[in-house]
């Protein structure tokens, strides 16, 4: 007697339906995809903070030169800071004002020359400021 195909291939049907071995595989090849943006959007925020501190620390190292008298006036400490932050941003923009013993250096930075990756499109075009202040010393 000749077994019965359909039964046959119904209850093959059902044990591979029921069968979960490759499904981790599955999941991985759906999720990978999704961690490794999260973690560019990550490196690129990352980016931008970490450029944000570099650049304070830069515009504080220009208002301390020119607090102690190594540079002479606002403008030159302000081609001073622009030249020690084209490294970071080639675009930044450097303004220095001297008012009542204080001087103070503002960097405009756009947000596109601190990112690695570009990831998250809703900061294209947009600018961090950075300011600091310190008195005159001399």
């Amino acid at each position: 007697m000749k077994p019965d195909f359909s039964a046959r291939f119904l209850r093959q049907a059902r044990k591979f339906g029921n069968d979960e071995d490759g499904s981790t595989t599955i999941e991985a090849v759906l999720w990978i995809p999704m961690f490794a943006f999260l973690t560019v959007m990550i490196a690129d925020a990352s980016f931008i903070f970490y450029g944000r501190a570099q650049a304070m620390r830069l515009i504080q190292d220009g208002n301390r030169a020119y607090s102690v008298g190594r540079l002479e006036n606002a403008a030159a400490t302000s081609t001073y800071i622009a030249t020690l932050l084209s490294e970071l941003s080639p675009n930044a923009m450097v303004t220095t004002t001297v008012s009542g013993g204080i001087v103070t250096s503002s960097a405009s930075i756009p947000v596109d020359d601190l990112v690695a990756f570009g990831s998250i499109p809703s900061l294209n075009g947009f600018t961090t400021i950075v300011r600091s202040q310190h008195y005159l010393e001399y």
